[in-house]
């Protein structure tokens, strides 16, 4: 959570503040009673976000290499208001993100019943129109509950950067809300329409803090790639009607040939439930086997950034998500794919870009099963 606002920063950032510095009393009143996390929790307050992601850029940048090191995950909250579950991150989190929504009460937003018993299932609820309509762009495949994370906060650097894995949760309102970046993101506002009662708050420290928990506890790392599949998939069926309509004004454009990259996804797709397959056997293993599997699980997505980083933002490293373009705030699937596009490239330079991709899948395929 970042600790800077433009003006009074009641809801922004402060909401998520308020609850950052409660799950680090709760977990202080844990150690005291004698729980130990088996991984380091680190709370991060980051300043200078609303300049440029400065402070946590500042930070990734200075100890990049131990955080590719030692870094499993990054957990992001902004605000929490209104009573809308919300988030975003990679599919190597989405199950996780999940179970733990699962495990929490319905949100009981202005003293509202709710019919459903898990927080999961009336998240599911609030966005089951939406789902349906299919406009579903910027979210993530098969159930598009989360969206793609672009560089509206602190995680940015971590997962395009670096690719750690990261997740990004809270509460919001239908669309945005009116005080955003306002002299009126006040106290007053937070606590006559934005949550009166505070249940939004106690619900997205229940969530962080339970995610925080299974990710510094669980003696396996609880995350979950067989999703990866279906989602590039369906990213390359956009761009290669994308393609087509750019074609029109840029003639042979829709000339690449996406037939390695089809491949390089069902074979990554192929390893990764070879992968679980096994994974999911693996119950009294020894620290030697739990410390090998564990290194699959942390690293794999490091093993999805590409060193030069994307041919036109080349400190972006991460080829299956990314920032979008032209909305920063929002993320796109095969960013650099997507820059091809916006920048007009030729089809050979795209090409090139694909046949990059496809060395990026094919490695961190490898990655998963080798010994």
């Amino acid at each position: 959570n970042h600790r800077d606002a433009w003006v009074c920063g009641a809801i922004d950032p402060n909401s998520g503040t308020s609850v950052l510095v409660e799950i680090g009393r709760v977990f202080g009143n844990m150690l005291k009673s004698g729980w130990k996390p088996k991984r380091t929790i680190v709370l991060a307050s980051w300043d200078a976000e609303e300049q440029g992601l400065l402070g946590s850029t500042e930070f990734v940048e200075d100890n990049a290499e131990q955080l590719k090191e030692e870094a499993i995950a990054y957990l992001n909250v902004d605000t929490t208001l209104g009573p809308l579950a919300a988030a975003g991150g990679s599919p190597s989190i989405a199950k996780l993100l999940f179970q733990t929504a699962n495990a929490i009460p319905a949100n009981e937003f202005g003293g509202a019943e709710v019919t459903q018993q898990t927080l999961y299932q009336q998240w599911q609820a609030q966005t089951e129109a939406y789902r349906r309509s299919n406009n579903t762009a910027g979210t993530i495949g098969p159930d598009h509950l989360l969206t793609v994370l672009g560089t509206g906060s602190d995680f940015g650097a971590f997962c395009h950067h670096l690719g750690v894995v990261s997740a990004n949760v809270g509460f919001s309102l239908s669309g945005s809300y009116g005080t955003y970046h306002s002299t009126m993101d006040s106290i007053m506002y937070s606590e006559l329409f934005a949550d009166p009662d505070y249940v939004s708050h106690v619900s997205t420290g229940r969530w962080w803090g339970l995610v925080a928990l299974r990710l510094a506890d669980n003696i396996l790392i609880p995350f979950e790639f067989s999703t990866y599949g279906l989602v590039m998939n369906e990213a390359v069926t956009s761009f290669q009607a994308a393609l087509k309509v750019a074609a029109e004004r840029y003639p042979d454009i829709d000339t690449v040939d996406f037939a390695e990259l089809r491949r390089a996804i069902s074979n990554f797709d192929s390893k990764t439930c070879e992968f679980h397959d096994k994974l999911v056997k693996v119950s009294s293993a020894s620290n030697n086997e739990v410390n090998y599997w564990n290194d699959k699980l942390m690293y794999l997505e490091r093993h999805l950034t590409l060193e030069s980083g994307l041919p036109h933002r080349g400190w972006y490293k991460h080829v299956v998500f990314g920032p979008g373009f032209y909305d920063g705030y929002g993320g796109t699937a095969f960013p650099g794919l997507a820059d091809g596009i916006a920048f007009h490239d030729t089809a050979e330079a795209i090409q090139k870009h694909v046949d990059d991709v496809v060395k990026v899948l094919d490695g961190a395929a490898d990655f998963l099963v080798s010994k």
